[in-house]
């Protein structure tokens, strides 16, 4: 995945210290004013599922106490926010679950055209599904229509789907069970055995 857990924790901090401004503006890529470490890459634009996501790695790295106590500070924090913006969470979190679902379709379709071409890239590209995914059990209210298609698209991810190792990290593993993020362990199936 490319972050640490340090990245990862200190990309959370400066999240939720705009967290309620970014629930109450009309942008679902918020540009953050904190900034990286020196020598890491500048962190991503705030969004709920790239906060989430975050938060999941994070939760799959803390090895140490000291480190579980801040995550564990850091997700009181948010569900705190979170809860005292209940409406302005599930608006914005609506609007990313169909940002993103459009996306990952759109991939999805890349792939079905050019398999030798775009399925090298879904390692990376499968972090759109994850989102999603953390968005689904984080949010009151998905419109029906989005969760059915998020359920045609993953149909048709499983008829290109053959499941094995995790593809992430090994160390990310235990924060992304087999069960819920089945498409995070195994790869695409490609014609002619090509991968």
């Amino acid at each position: 995945m490319g972050t640490s857990i340090q990245y990862d924790l200190g990309y959370i901090q400066a999240a939720i210290e705009e967290l309620q401004p970014y629930l109450l503006s009309d942008e679902l890529y918020w540009s953050l004013s904190g900034h990286a470490s020196p020598g890491d890459k500048a962190y991503p634009k705030l969004t709920l599922g790239g906060l989430l996501l975050a938060l999941a790695r994070s939760r799959a790295r803390a090895d140490s106490p000291k480190i579980t106590g801040k995550a564990d500070r850091l997700e009181n924090r948010l569900e705190t926010i979170r809860s005292q913006w209940q409406v302005a969470w599930d608006e914005k979190a609506s609007w990313e679950f169909r940002s993103r679902l459009r996306q990952w379709g759109n991939y999805l379709n890349e792939v079905q055209r050019d398999p030798q071409e775009h399925a090298v890239y879904y390692p990376y590209e499968v972090s759109a599904r994850v989102i999603l995914e953390l968005l689904k059990q984080q949010t009151e209210k998905l419109a029906d229509s989005d969760v059915e298609t998020l359920i045609k698209l993953d149909q048709r991810l499983r008829a290109q789907f053959i499941t094995g190792s995790f593809m992430w990290d090994d160390d990310l593993s235990g924060g992304f069970p087999k069960d819920e993020f089945w498409f995070l362990w195994g790869r695409l199936t490609l014609p002619n055995n090509y991968y």
